[in-house]
């Protein structure tokens, strides 16, 4: 994970309880706290599964080490999760709109390039008290806003991932 980065990732969710699926979609701002910790907020699209069309926010503090000379990062966040879903209403009404809180997890490995480009293979699962609990398994492609960092073997190093000895 790099200082400052944006990623917009796609993929699917799916809905832990009935395993019925939908798209989904993420766009994340990222930014760096130290050598091995960020802080991202991101929106989440979580699609249309079956009688949900739930979106959310999310602020998730990061934890992450460095493989391969750095440019391959894994890393596991945690945070809130403010939904907004649209339901299938009672009371004769077609559908109604819930909100709510629960919290999201995530886990992903990111890979830089040698240029500013990054790609990223993640999972979030997110788990609320009142509403459907999903999974959702994401790739997409982010940019990173500092320059990336250049060793002797030419490896772009995401500047606050400290190299393991």
């Amino acid at each position: 994970m790099g200082a400052q980065e944006i990623t917009l990732l796609g993929g699917v969710s799916e809905d832990s309880d009935t395993h019925d699926r939908s798209n989904s979609w993420q766009i994340e701002y990222m930014e760096g706290l130290g050598n091995y910790f960020a802080i991202t907020i991101s929106h989440l699209n979580e699609g249309h599964i079956p009688n949900h069309h739930r979106d959310g926010n999310a602020i998730q503090l990061w934890g992450s080490t460095g493989l391969i000379d750095r440019r391959i990062v894994l890393a596991a966040g945690v945070g809130p999760y403010f939904f907004y879903d649209t339901i299938e209403a009672r009371a004769g009404r077609s559908y109604s709109d819930s909100h709510g809180w629960g919290y999201i997890s995530s886990m992903a490995v990111t890979w830089y390039t040698e240029s500013r480009l990054i790609v990223q293979f993640r999972t979030n699962w997110v788990h609320t008290s009142n509403d459907l609990d999903t999974i959702t398994p994401l790739i997409g492609l982010g940019y990173r806003f500092d320059v990336p960092a250049r060793r002797e073997t030419g490896a772009a190093a995401p500047t606050h991932i400290e190299k393991s000895t």
